[in-house]
């Protein structure tokens, strides 16, 4: 079974539902959904990438969007 949706909320609440799983940065867990430890049965992912796209430069709420994401990678990146 797979579960699709149009938000991050939505994901979430399937998740906590029981539905299945899905993928967050282990730093950025959010309120009734824990991480899984490492198994045989589930593969372990690779890099991610973030992507804005938006109006363009000119746009003041995706500049803001864009330099608050640049401002907070260290907070997607594993603990050394």
């Amino acid at each position: 079974m797979a579960c699709t949706s149009s938000s991050l909320s939505g994901l979430r609440a399937a998740a906590v539902a029981g539905l299945g799983v899905t993928a967050h940065s282990n730093r950025l867990v959010p309120p009734g959904l824990a991480p899984l430890p490492p198994s045989r049965h589930l593969p372990e992912f690779g890099q991610i990438e973030f992507v804005v796209i938006g109006p363009g430069s000119q746009h003041q709420t995706a500049q803001a969007l864009m330099a608050a994401i640049l401002e907070n990678t260290g907070r997607l990146q594993p603990e050394a």
